[in-house]
């Protein structure tokens, strides 16, 4: 759930691009409860396929800096993609 309008709201009223962020925040904060000394690497299969390039520069800059803490594969077939 999300609050948009001051209303918790189902993911579903999002764009896909929105909810692939979405689901990747989750993931990443489950990652902290779940190992909170250990970091385990992460494999990220493109995961903002769904983004348009405007919203794909924003998106990858939180990935940059979760790199500081976490091993990130990044697989992406888009060059766009990359930094």
């Amino acid at each position: 759930l999300i609050r948009a309008g001051g209303q918790l709201r189902t993911t579903e009223v999002l764009s896909s691009g929105n909810r692939d962020l979405a689901g990747l925040a989750q993931r990443f904060a489950m990652l902290d409860a779940m190992y909170p000394a250990e970091k385990p690497f992460l494999v990220l299969d493109d995961p903002f396929v769904s983004m348009d390039d405007d919203r794909l520069r924003s998106c990858l800059q939180p990935i940059r800096v979760l790199s500081c803490r976490f091993q990130i594969l990044y697989f992406t077939c888009h060059s766009s993609r990359i930094p």
